[in-house]
């Protein structure tokens, strides 16, 4: 998906600047995810193409005690900070009119690029 298309997806408010940056700073570092978090603590996960500089897939992340009714959930992450655990789910989008209705209602935070472990489950849980 082109930049403009994603855009059309993912409805959040600014997300259209935060893309062009994102994916120019992933392509130039050699990364595949960019992590966007919202202001509700949810999230979104960018898959990037390096080669043609767009987005292969759009995933959601959220803490796994939270049910996104718009995703399938497919994968469970456990994280630990300062000695607690903390499980998130990582989900593909089933309802696109849904996931834009509730992105729309959100802000972003900010993004960032996505390395270490959860670059390394990422791979493994896309089969990459």
């Amino acid at each position: 998906m082109n930049l403009l298309e994603v855009s059309e997806i993912i409805t959040v408010p600014g997300i259209y600047d935060v893309l062009l940056y994102a994916v120019s700073e992933a392509v130039h570092l050699g990364k595949r995810y960019i992590g966007i978090l919202l202001d509700d603590g949810n999230g979104l996960i960018l898959v990037v193409n390096q080669i043609n500089e767009d987005v292969q897939e759009i995933l959601a992340i959220h803490p796994s005690d939270e049910t996104l009714s718009f995703c399938n959930d497919f994968a469970l992450y456990q994280l630990t900070k300062d000695n607690r655990e903390y499980t998130f789910k990582i989900c593909s989008f089933k309802d696109l009119s849904e996931a834009r209705e509730y992105l729309r209602q959100r802000k972003i935070v900010h993004y960032e690029l996505i390395g270490g472990n959860l670059e390394d489950f990422l791979d493994q849980a896309l089969g990459r």
